[in-house]
């Protein structure tokens, strides 16, 4: 097979005798001469894909020596090129770190402090008004589910009771809900402090990494000339 002969270092090998094998088995299945016709049309195609990748590999290989006898021949430039990379990789990492050297932790720790304290003083709210109003509600419209139906006047006068407490339940709920909300504006804030010096260090580190720009685009170009082709 044409594939095989071509296929000399055998990188292939197991991947033709599948397809062979395939062609044989589908070739038994087939019915009539079209069916063959087309299996051996598919097989085909697959091959000739093998024998195109072959031949790709061989080239590769041989750009690959070319590249390797160029610097070879070259090596002084080789080594200068690869040493301005390293200088130029401590230059780029020396940049990154004065970049993450800019922090406003000073700043934002005793902040950070402050929110805990009012987060804490938020949840510490006293609640309860609230309780007492809910099981005082509870209570009462369980001595209304035990008062006998034809007891007008003492279930009038229970249901009365219960308005009241649900009033009183709804002002303590609301009295504690603004107590709260004293607190999350202060955390807000506060958390507003937090996030514009966050930005300002951003800002500033941003303005530090540019300077590594230059230095990225002449590695690059670096690196495109230690593997362009030859």
């Amino acid at each position: 097979m044409l594939a095989r002969k071509i296929d000399e270092k055998k990188k292939y090998s197991s991947l033709i005798s599948t397809i062979s094998k395939i062609k044989v088995q589908n070739n038994a299945r087939c019915q009539g001469a079209d069916q063959q016709s087309g299996n051996y049309m598919y097989r085909i195609v697959e091959l000739t894909q093998v024998i195109t990748n072959v031949f790709m590999d061989e080239e590769d290989e041989k750009a690959a020596r070319r590249l390797e006898e160029y610097w070879e021949a070259h090596s002084e430039e080789k080594a200068q090129l690869i040493n301005e990379r390293a200088e130029l990789n401590k230059k780029i990492a020396e940049i990154k770190k004065q970049a993450a050297e800019i922090n406003a932790e000073q700043e934002i720790a005793p902040l950070r402090k402050k929110i805990n304290e009012l987060t804490y003083k938020m949840n510490s709210v006293s609640t309860s008004a609230v309780s007492q109003a809910t099981k005082k509600l509870k209570d009462k419209q369980d001595e209304l589910s035990a008062t006998g139906f034809f007891k007008f006047s003492l279930r009038k006068k229970i249901k009365a009771e219960i308005e009241e407490l649900v009033q009183q339940k709804v002002r303590a709920e609301s009295a504690v809900k603004k107590e709260q909300e004293v607190y999350r504006r202060e955390i807000e804030g506060v958390q507003k402090r937090i996030d514009a010096l966050n930005e300002d260090v951003k800002k500033k580190q941003n303005a530090v990494l540019l300077k590594k720009n230059p230095h990225e685009n002449r590695i690059l170009k670096i690196n495109a000339e230690l593997t362009k082709p030859r």
